[in-house]
């Protein structure tokens, strides 16, 4: 199950429904809670920490603010990551400085951009387009919330 032997130079397999979040803005909480909601693994990366975290742990898709300073150099790095091309990167920012400035490089370097303030529902869309929907729904969505009743494996 699941889609092993794909190749690539990657020193550690793709989690198909992990996110990182590296986005230190007041909007992000809310991003990601939304996300979970929904059922994806949503992990905070701090962009620092980002390459780093990357060549141990392989995500299916980064979310990150294009406007913190280092974060296009950061993401050219991670792209020379063994894996890190294969890792899908949705863009968030101020329309003037990421649109105007940076057009090139930012459309060079993700798989979409976002302008401040974000759409929630446009970003799950496009969320479920790029990795598919989350494996396991959030439990707390379905009726009767109380434990599963399936023995345990």
């Amino acid at each position: 199950m699941g889609s092993e032997g794909s190749g690539g130079e990657s020193s550690a397999p793709r989690d198909e429904q992990l996110i990182f979040m590296s986005d230190a803005s007041a909007e992000a909480e809310r991003l990601m809670s939304a996300l979970r909601s929904r059922g994806y693994n949503v992990v905070e990366v701090p962009l620092a920490l980002l390459v780093g975290r990357v060549s141990v742990q392989k995500p299916a898709l980064i979310l990150c603010d294009v406007d913190a300073a280092p974060a296009l150099d950061q993401v050219r790095r991670l792209r020379e990551v063994p894996g890190g091309g294969q890792v899908d990167i949705v863009f968030f920012g101020q329309p003037s400085r990421s649109l105007d400035e940076l057009r090139d490089d930012v459309f060079h370097e993700s798989s979409g951009f976002f302008v401040r303030p974000v759409d929630t529902f446009g970003l799950l869309r496009k969320v479920e387009a790029l990795i598919g929907p989350p494996s396991e729904p959030d439990p707390s969505r379905r009726a009767g919330t109380g434990p599963s009743s399936r023995p345990p494996a």
